[in-house]
């Protein structure tokens, strides 16, 4: 069973610590992964915060901390082409993982209900 989430890949260059040479580097990905709120509105997880759209303006998709107006966050994070271009930190709390994970779980949920006629038993069965 394929789970829907599409999942982008942000690449970055960090200077490797194990050799003396400034110009080695090494790759880490991190990826960013989509899931769908209450409303079924896409929220973009990213270093375990959750992002609501804000707006669209030309390739660029910006994306606002989901707790900016509950605890005024400036965290912010702008996307082009798969990208991340502009990462703006949050400043007054601290990621939650849980509330993260319990979005992706009711995501991936909706979507088996969604796709096959099995019982509430069958459907809470496939997560475990």
């Amino acid at each position: 069973m394929t789970n829907p989430t599409l999942i982008l890949f942000q690449y970055y260059c960090v200077p490797n610590s194990n050799t003396f040479d400034s110009f080695s580097t090494y790759f880490t990905i991190l990826s960013l992964v989509y899931v769908n709120n209450e409303k079924n509105k896409r929220m973009l997880e990213y270093i375990g915060f959750l992002h609501t759209q804000e707006k669209i303006c030309n390739e660029k998709v910006y994306w606002k901390c989901s707790e900016s107006k509950k605890l005024k966050c400036k965290g912010r994070v702008h996307v082009v082409n798969e990208n991340i271009v502009k990462f703006i930190e949050h400043n007054n709390h601290v990621p939650n993982a849980s509330k993260v994970e319990v979005k992706k779980a009711i995501s991936h949920l909706k979507e088996i209900s969604s796709q096959y006629t099995l019982s509430t038993h069958a459907v809470i069965g496939e997560m475990s």
